[in-house]
């Protein structure tokens, strides 16, 4: 079953992906729905790949451990192409290329910006994903890798920033907002567990103000910058 699951996701996100292509049209251009749909898919299974370190972390025995830690590689590579497809759909079919930039301001240049910068991150943790580049790095490997989380904050302020042509938007704000404060407390948990267990056990009661911070800045960017009301 392990051996068929990676090839699996390879078909499911690219017949995806085609759907995506084939049936992409709304009142703003399909170049924008194209864009939109290319982003929410890498950033769904970028999540999915973040997910199963602090999930069973914390919960050693929810099912499916096995094939869930199996799948985090080939759920990582995907987003990766994802994220890059999702960049040259918006910068050169929404935005009109590297010369259109000059009519938009300087937010949504600076969100491009940090989008253009995790999807560097995210293609070179792809091109590293490799079992002969895990055996060649050996331990560097693993802190290669944790820049992922850096990917993830780039991308969660390209997101806060750009402004999102979505005429029902508040469902996804809510939904986007309960997952990441569920991953966020995850990651809270997770990391209370190996600061208790250290030499130093006083600093794990410190994350949580930190938790705490970051929900806030969280329901900041999902509901109380003005173009995310509509």
């Amino acid at each position: 079953m392990l051996q068929a699951a990676r090839p699996t996701l390879y078909l499911l996100v690219s017949g995806l992906t085609a759907w995506v292509y084939l049936s992409s049209k709304g009142p703003f251009g399909a170049a924008l729905v194209r864009t939109q749909w290319l982003g929410l898919l890498a950033t769904g299974l970028l999540y999915l790949a973040l997910l199963p370190g602090p999930l069973y972390a914390v919960l050693p025995r929810a099912p499916g451990k096995t094939l869930f830690l199996h799948l985090r590689r080939a759920l990582g590579v995907s987003s990766a192409v994802l994220a890059v497809l999702h960049g040259y759909d918006g910068l050169f079919g929404w935005v009109g290329g590297l010369e259109g930039l000059d009519v938009w301001s300087w937010d949504y240049q600076l969100s491009l910006l940090l989008g253009a910068l995790a999807s560097g991150i995210l293609l070179v943790l792809a091109a590293t994903s490799t079992d002969a580049t895990v055996r060649a790095l050996g331990t560097r490997w693993k802190r290669l890798h944790r820049w992922v989380y850096a990917a993830g904050v780039l991308i969660y302020a390209h997101m806060a920033i750009i402004t999102i042509h979505v005429v029902s938007l508040r469902p996804w704000l809510v939904g986007s907002f309960v997952l990441l404060g569920g991953l966020l407390l995850l990651e809270a948990l997770r990391l209370h567990q190996r600061a208790a267990a250290s030499t130093q056990p006083r600093w794990a009661w410190g994350l949580w103000p930190a938790f705490v911070l970051a929900c806030g800045l969280a329901y900041w960017s999902h509901f109380l910058i003005s173009h995310h009301r509509h």
